[in-house]
C-alpha cells in the first residue's frame, strides 16, 4: 500500500501531461472524496463520507467515478449537473437543487485550486439554470451577470406586455417559461431571454377578437367560421392559456386579402360589382359556402374587380356578380346535401314557379323540415331527376323548333305540362327522349338547300 500511494503521489505531480487540475496529493484527497459522496448511488450519506475508503476494491470505483466526472470537462460535470438537476424537485434555490454540492464548491473546496469546479458550475447556471440570479447568490462568482433568464415582470416590461399575457402564451404552449410552486402555494416564474423577443413579435403581431373583425369588415360570427375552418389560427382564444381574450395574428387576416399564389382573375368596371359582405348578408349562404368562397377566392376560381386603394378590408372586395353566382351553382351543386325549391330551380336552370310546380307534380321529391316551415330536395333528387327526366325545350332546341311544335309532332304523352296537368312546362321522361326526336325529325320539313 506504501508503494501504492508513492506511486500515486508520484504521478500527482505530472499534471500538465494528463490535462488534469493543479492539485497538491492532499487536494486530490479531499476531491475524490466529495465526488465519492456525489456519485454514491445511495444517496443517503448523511454525514457526506464514503465508507471502506480504506479498501483497495472501493478505492479503485471511486477513482473510475472520478474519472467520469472530470472527463472531458466540464462536459462530465455539465452532465453530473443535469442529471441532478431533472431528479430533484422544482425549485428556484440553488442550495435546495443542488444540496451539499452547492456547500461544498464554495465552502468546502474555497481554495483557489478548486476554482475551475466553480466556474464551471457558474457556466452550466447561467445557461441552464431555471431560476434566476441576482444579488441574494452572493457565493457565485458572476452574481448579478446572470442573462439567460429573466423574471415574468421584467421579460413583460421588456416585451412591453403584461406578466399575465406572458403567463397565457406559455400555458397556450408559445414560449418556454418556467414555474415553481413554493410550499406556501405563492407560484415563482422566469422566461428565457430568447423568449422575450418572442413575447414582443407576437404583441407587437396580433389584434383582438373586436378589432379583426373590423380590420375584415365582416361580422363576428364570419371571423368565428374562419378560425374554426383553420383560416386563421389564433394565438389565444378564449379559454385557451386561462384567457378572456383572443390574440389573432394579423398577417393571417392580411393574406386573405393580398393576391395568393394563383391569383383570381381581375376584371376592371364597367361590371355588376358586388360585395363579400353584400353576398353574406342577402344571397342566404348555406352552412359552408362561406369557408368555400374564401378558399375559391385564394385559388382564383371567382372573378374580383380593381379595387382603389389597396388596403380595401376583405369584406368589402368587389366580385363580379356573375363570376360568384356561377361559382355558387356549382358549390352547391357538388356539396349540399340538401336544398331549398329555389336552389335546386337554379342548379337544374328552371324558372322557380316551374321548379315548384314539378314538385307539386311528385317529380321532383321534397321533404319538410323538422320546423314544418320549409322544403328541401336532397343532392340526390336532383341527380334522380336529371336522369330521369328531360325539359320539351331542351329536346326542342336539338330540332331548331318550339316545345309546342315538338308536341305536335311526337305521339308520346308528356309526363306534365299545361295541357296534362295545367304546369307551366312539359317534361317527358328521359328514356322516351331517342322516339320523341325520331317522330317529331321526320314530321319537320327542311326547307331545300
Amino acid at each position: 500500500m506504501l508503494k501504492l500511494q508513492s506511486a500515486l503521489i508520484a504521478r500527482s505531480r505530472q499534471y500538465e501531461a494528463f490535462n488534469l487540475p493543479r492539485l497538491t496529493p492532499s487536494q486530490w484527497i479531499r476531491l475524490l472524496e466529495k465526488i465519492a459522496a456525489l456519485t454514491e448511488p445511495s444517496h443517503k450519506l448523511r454525514t457526506g463520507q464514503v465508507a471502506g475508503l480504506q479498501s483497495l476494491s472501493t478505492s479503485i470505483i471511486v477513482v473510475e467515478r472520478a474519472s467520469q466526472f472530470l472527463k472531458n470537462w466540464p462536459i462530465g460535470f455539465h452532465t453530473f449537473l443535469r442529471d441532478v438537476q431533472e431528479k430533484g424537485a422544482a425549485s428556484f434555490s440553488l442550495q435546495k437543487t443542488f444540496g451539499r454540492l452547492y456547500h461544498w464548491l464554495y465552502v468546502d473546496l474555497h481554495d483557489q485550486e478548486f476554482s475551475f469546479l466553480r466556474e464551471a458550475f457558474d457556466a452550466y447556471v447561467n445557461e441552464h439554470w431555471w431560476g434566476l440570479v441576482c444579488r441574494r447568490n452572493r457565493r457565485l462568482e458572476n452574481k448579478g451577470a446572470n442573462s439567460a433568464r429573466a423574471s415574468i415582470g421584467l421579460a413583460a416590461k421588456i416585451s412591453g406586455s403584461t406578466p399575465t399575457r406572458v403567463k397565457q402564451l406559455h400555458l397556450a404552449g408559445l414560449i418556454e417559461a418556467k414555474k415553481v410552486i413554493h410550499p406556501s402555494g405563492r407560484q415563482s416564474w422566469s422566461v428565457p431571454i430568447t423568449s422575450v423577443a418572442e413575447i414582443y413579435v407576437l404583441a407587437a403581431h396580433s389584434i383582438d377578437f373586436r378589432s379583426a373583425a373590423a380590420y375584415l369588415a365582416l361580422p363576428r360570427q364570419r371571423v368565428r367560421e374562419l378560425i374554426s375552418a383553420g383560416v386563421i389560427h389564433p394565438y389565444l382564444s378564449a379559454g385557451k392559456g386561462n384567457s378572456s381574450t383572443w390574440m389573432l395574428p394579423r398577417y393571417e387576416l392580411d393574406s386573405l386579402v393580398l393576391p395568393s399564389l394563383q391569383p383570381a382573375p381581375i376584371e376592371s368596371p364597367p361590371c355588376d360589382p358586388v360585395t363579400i359582405l353584400q353576398a353574406l348578408k342577402s344571397w342566404r349562404l348555406e352552412s359552408g359556402a362561406f369557408i368555400a368562397l374564401v378558399r375559391a377566392l385564394n385559388a382564383g376560381q371567382i372573378t374580383r374587380i380593381v379595387q382603389t386603394p389597396a388596403d380595401t378590408p376583405f369584406g368589402k372586395m368587389q366580385l363580379s356578380i356573375k363570376s360568384l353566382r356561377e361559382w355558387l351553382e356549382h358549390w352547391r351543386k357538388e356539396h349540399l346535401l340538401s336544398m331549398s325549391i329555389s336552389d335546386a330551380a337554379k342548379i337544374l336552370g328552371l324558372k322557380e314557379q316551374v321548379a315548384y310546380d314539378l314538385v307539386e307534380a311528385g317529380l321532383l321529391s321534397a321533404r319538410m323540415e323538422r320546423s314544418g316551415y320549409a322544403r328541401r330536395i336532397s343532392n340526390e333528387e336532383i341527380t334522380r331527376f336529371q336522369a330521369t327526366y328531360v325539359a320539351a325545350a331542351t329536346l326542342s332546341k336539338m330540332l331548331n323548333t318550339s316545345s309546342r311544335g315538338l308536341i305536335a309532332r311526337t305521339q308520346v304523352t308528356p309526363v306534365t305540362g299545361p295541357n296534362v296537368d295545367g304546369k307551366r312546362q312539359y317534361f317527358f321522361r328521359r328514356s322516351d327522349s331517342e322516339l320523341i326526336l325520331s317522330q317529331a325529325s321526320r314530321s319537320i320539313s327542311f326547307p331545300p338547300l
